[in-house]
């Protein structure tokens, strides 16, 4: 009987910890971007973690997932050409986008969502596709 429920026991931790599920509620807030950037290359290996020497912190500049699925940068509606929509959904570490821009003028690569590398209270980190970028909250 004691191997059973140790047995049991250590299954339940064990399944606990495999969980890539993330909590869709815990992206709803105001993300602002650090500058830090790291790119993806073509061998599927990700470069070093770098300040974007070209970042400017502007007071004002943020993203924004709510409640209700809508996504916003700098209080407007989030969707530009070939990155983000106006509305999103999470799935286990996947962001998905609806309502995207077209933009008949550019050609765009097939991303297909982002990926959450890691979120905490504080801290965001999204593969966008061809790098990823980390955000800290900023409400």
């Amino acid at each position: 009987m004691k191997r059973i429920a140790s047995f049991t026991f250590f299954l339940l931790i064990l399944i606990s910890c495999k969980s890539s599920e993330i909590d869709p509620t815990s992206i709803v807030g105001k993300w602002a971007f650090t500058g830090i950037t790291q790119s993806n290359r073509f061998n599927g290996m990700s470069g070093p973690w770098r300040v974007n020497p070209t970042f400017v912190a502007a007071p004002n500049s943020f993203w924004e997932f709510t409640k209700d699925g809508c996504f916003f940068r700098n209080g407007k509606p989030g969707a530009e050409c070939c990155s983000g929509g106006n509305k999103y959904s999470v799935s286990g570490k996947k962001i998905s986008f609806t309502e995207t821009l077209a933009c008949p003028n550019v050609s765009c690569l097939a991303c297909g969502g982002w990926q959450i590398e890691k979120i905490d209270a504080d801290t965001l980190i999204l593969d966008e596709c061809y790098g990823k970028n980390k955000y800290v909250r900023k409400q």
